[in-house]
């Protein structure tokens, strides 16, 4: 910045409308932009604005730990701590650079005293560079539809391997609306008071939409955890379609690409693809077993979506 007028309005609205983007991300209002002859040599001018970078810094997600820009398996979306925030951002550990009023250099907040040199400009703008993308934990109204079997073997006769063998063979139907547990499950049990072997497959598939803040153009990352769902009873995880994936831990699903202009609403059947959108009959892939009296099941479910915001910030670097 050698040559430069570091009080140039122009200059100082640039970095004013960077950290203005930031604010917008996070749903708060947009600072108000210099006018010129403004005082802005005031310590708390800058010191508010470095205090709120840090402050709100582990709003952001941490995109030096996204995997070929994803979180697929990922135990959650990672949000930067203060430390990990200011080694993305290449600040000192201990924080800002400070130029004491004796010369010294210190680090921290900038305190009554201290110079306003090209230093204070330049780590500003790393700072703000690095808060790239936020989250979002919850779609507005998802749609869901399934699709289910089921075998029910003769009192008394059946086995269970003959009533699992049934289950296996058995085609997926069309699906239907409506909300289920799973996006794919089986389990085979035994009713005692009807003395007879019982077996289902399920399948669920999920389509999502949320409201995007339309500032600027946002790529919208579309993840779900794989999980099993307490309240329903089969209990036991294998992740049927997704391998690569453990129990509670996101699955990369799909990207919905940055417009521009911006659109509010995102997602749904114009943009959004199915997740689950499979129909074989998993009872095969499930890996079920048979022991006298026991029920076995296995399933994956999609109980939560996680969405991580990639903003184009116009002014980024």
């Amino acid at each position: 910045m050698a040559g430069t007028d570091l009080f140039h309005v122009d200059l100082l609205n640039e970095l004013w409308s960077a950290y203005s983007e930031r604010r917008l991300a996070l749903g708060i209002a947009a600072a108000t932009a210099w006018a010129i002859g403004q005082d802005v040599q005031p310590q708390s001018t800058w010191a508010g604005i470095q205090t709120w970078i840090e402050t709100n810094s582990t709003s952001f997600v941490d995109h030096a730990q996204a995997v070929s820009g994803h979180y697929n398996n990922f135990a959650d979306i990672p949000m930067f701590t203060l430390a990990t925030f200011r080694a993305a951002a290449g600040l000192n550990a201990a924080g800002f650079r400070r130029s004491t009023s004796t010369g010294a250099t210190a680090y921290g907040i900038m305190q009554v005293g201290d110079e306003i040199g090209p230093w204070v400009f330049q780590e500003l703008q790393a700072a703000l560079s690095a808060l790239k993308w936020t989250f979002a934990g919850a779609c507005m109204s998802p749609e869901e539809q399934y699709s289910t079997v089921q075998v029910s073997g003769e009192p008394a006769v059946s086995s269970c391997t003959d009533v699992l063998s049934a289950l296996a063979s058995l085609e997926m139907p069309d699906w239907v609306g409506g909300g289920i547990a799973y996006i794919a499950a089986a389990a085979v049990w035994y009713y005692e008071p009807g003395m007879q072997w019982h077996g289902a497959a399920w399948r669920g598939r999920r389509r999502v939409n949320l409201t995007v803040p339309t500032f600027v153009p946002v790529e919208v990352d579309v993840h779900f955890k794989l999980t099993v769902p307490g309240s329903v009873g089969i209990g036991v995880f294998k992740s049927i379609d997704k391998p690569s994936v453990g129990e509670d831990h996101l699955c990369f699903h799909e990207t919905w690409s940055a417009l521009d202009p911006p659109v509010a609403v995102r997602g749904g059947e114009d943009e959004a693809a199915w997740f689950g959108n499979y129909t074989d009959n998993p009872t095969a892939a499930a890996s079920l077993f048979c022991e006298s009296s026991l029920s076995a099941g296995a399933e994956t479910s999609y109980p939560a979506e996680s969405f991580v915001f990639k903003w184009s910030f116009s002014r980024s670097n």
